[in-house]
């Protein structure tokens, strides 16, 4: 005797694959968003940051540099005196 409904032949498995391929694609256009529209915006902010900081501390160091080219020089010890450092005569 046939039956008036048809038999349910592989709804399951393309059930399965019809949510894991969803899944996949739904993750991926997600992580596709989050890397364009957050990360990078963030990353830029970041380095921009980064590089201002670091200019900054260049600035310092070079006017650091200026400052001890500008400082007199030691003058020499006297003749027969003593070095602080060596002990041996100058």
């Amino acid at each position: 005797m046939s039956s008036a409904i048809a038999p349910l032949v592989g709804r399951f498995r393309r059930r399965v694959v019809r949510d894991v391929v969803g899944s996949v694609a739904l993750g991926t256009v997600l992580a596709i968003g989050y890397w364009n529209f957050v990360h990078i915006p963030q990353f830029n902010e970041y380095d921009t940051y980064f590089k201002k900081v670091q200019a900054e501390i260049k600035e310092k160091e070079d006017s650091w540099r200026a400052a001890l080219n500008q400082l007199p020089a030691s003058p020499a010890p006297a003749a027969g005196m003593r070095s602080r450092y060596t002990g041996n005569p100058t």
